[in-house]
């Protein structure tokens, strides 16, 4: 029988054949692997590859636009405190609390951006 329309082991297809190399200090690859095993990769070349694909696919954000994101999460804190107040005005404590967690998520991720900001 001809194997003519006979598909490749998955490992042959799947090989990786090319190679990038570059230099790094021992402390910036002591850095390297302590960030590979705090994220449970323990190969280090596995972290690196993972880290490089996912910032090729990042979008680039300007410091304008971090900051205007900064603006529009406090006009949805103050929103979320004007629900608030109404919904323990009326009783609604279940809604209360999530509104209190939402806005604790919200303060948490402007003080990130402030951050990347700095």
């Amino acid at each position: 029988m001809p194997d003519v329309d006979r598909k490749k082991p998955r490992s042959d297809r799947r090989r990786r054949t090319q190679t990038i190399i570059f230099r790094v200090t021992p402390a910036d690859f002591a850095l390297l692997a302590e960030e590979a095993a705090n994220t449970n990769m323990a190969n280090t070349n596995a972290w690196v590859r993972a880290v490089a694909f996912e910032a090729v696919g990042r979008p680039e954000l300007s410091r304008k636009d971090l900051q205007c994101l900064i603006g529009e999460i406090g006009r949805i804190g103050t929103n979320i405190n004007q629900i608030a107040k109404v919904a323990n005005i009326s009783g609604r404590v279940d809604l209360v609390t999530d509104l209190y967690k939402t806005r604790t998520e919200l303060v948490a991720l402007k003080k990130l951006i402030v951050r990347e900001l700095s």
